[in-house]
């Protein structure tokens, strides 16, 4: 069925589609109010800060059946080679739910509560199934979902060791656990704000990252 479902949506690009913005906050929806011409039905959603405030507004947004979700919005890097203001299309997500001893974070897959391939998991990650798709030209990278941003450099370096994320995001993973489970298609599209650094928020290009997001996806909603 699965594999049914994913050659289905390459008809989308032949037809007219329901695309839904979202992210978490309304601010960094506001450059999309002002949309490029397109044949295509366009909303804007906001499903709040959070895993928990995410899912439930995702899952709200999934059982109206969109063509497409993409999560707008931006995101800490754990490497500097990913420079401020690049935009970046998530291939995997995970997220730091488990638990942790004196030398280390534990997953759910160590603590021996979830299995590597449980439904929607692929080798203990979030997989984007789309990315062929829907093609948009950025850089692929893995994310993690954090429920509480890195602040100290003993939490980055575990974070950093444990998941070999590229990306810090705080509802990423929630997009796909939700997409992955109703099938419904998105993409997770970020753009960089800041190094993941002991906090320093005035350090942060908010502005630059927020409009270099908007000026990839409206190209990406161009090409669809």
């Amino acid at each position: 069925m699965k594999q049914k479902f994913f050659q289905s949506i390459n008809l989308y690009k032949l037809c007219t589609m329901n695309i839904v913005l979202v992210a978490a906050t309304a601010f960094e929806l506001e450059a999309f109010k002002s949309l490029p011409a397109t044949s295509h039905n366009i909303s804007l959603k906001v499903h709040e800060i959070g895993l928990m405030a995410a899912t439930f507004h995702l899952q709200q947004i999934a059982a109206q059946q969109p063509d497409l979700i993409i999560q707008c919005g931006i995101a800490g890097s754990y490497h500097d080679h990913l420079a401020i203001g690049e935009t970046v299309v998530v291939a995997n997500d995970t997220t730091d739910i488990g638990a942790e001893n004196q030398d280390h974070l534990l997953s759910l897959f160590d603590l021996n509560l979830q299995q590597a391939d449980q439904l929607p998991f692929v080798q203990q990650l979030l997989p984007c199934p789309f990315l062929n798709t829907f093609d948009t030209g950025l850089q692929k990278v893995n994310a993690l979902s954090v429920n509480c941003a890195s602040g100290t450099a003993l939490t980055i370096q575990k974070r950093k060791t444990k998941y070999h994320a590229s990306i810090e995001t705080m509802e990423g993973a929630a997009l796909h656990y939700v997409g992955l489970m109703t099938q419904t298609p998105f993409l997770q599209i970020k753009t960089i704000s800041n190094l993941v650094t002991i906090r320093n928020r005035p350090e942060w290009n908010v502005s630059l990252a927020l409009a270099n997001n908007a000026t990839e996806i409206k190209k990406i909603i161009t090409t669809l």
